[in-house]
């Protein structure tokens, strides 16, 4: 079962009929940046044919619709998530109501289904160990709002 607030909502008519106006002036570049992948952002934005799309939060771009993605980031070495994701699934076999996420860049926990109080601290825990094991990976583990993210380091870091 898939709690209610992860179902991935698309945007909607309105949404792609103003995103096209703006992104239609030709005095105007438009971005959509997004923490989601090439696949979904490329699905929902397909009628927007200038519009940019940043996916992953930068790590994929594509300038417009006819455009292919390119890869904005100098990290290709991915093996630091066969690492992480055993950290991860440790923590959601003991956490009901969290699931993990693997991005093509990225992979993320996320307890939003699960009780509020005891996911907090398995979040905070996991992070602390997650930043144990990655530690001289080319990675950033972060937490947000009911998540724990490890994806690569920002170029400069």
């Amino acid at each position: 079962m898939i709690p209610q607030n992860s179902i991935i909502k698309s945007p909607s008519a309105e949404v792609i009929s103003i995103l096209n106006k703006i992104s239609g002036d030709p005095n105007n570049t438009t971005f959509i940046v997004s923490g989601r992948g090439r696949e979904s952002l490329t699905k929902w934005f397909s009628p927007c044919r200038k519009l940019g799309l940043a996916a992953e939060h930068g790590y994929f771009l594509r300038w417009e619709r006819e455009q292919e993605w390119e890869v904005c980031s100098q990290s290709s070495d991915f093996g630091w998530m066969h690492l992480a994701e055993p950290v991860m699934q440790s923590y959601t076999d003991a956490t009901d109501g969290s699931c993990i996420e693997r991005k093509e860049s990225a992979i993320v926990w996320q307890y939003r289904g699960a009780d509020s109080g005891f996911g907090f601290s398995q979040a905070k825990e996991m992070l602390d160990h997650l930043e144990c094991v990655l530690a001289n990976e080319p990675v950033s583990v972060k937490n947000g709002q009911h998540i724990v993210e490890v994806k690569p380091q920002a170029r400069g870091h």
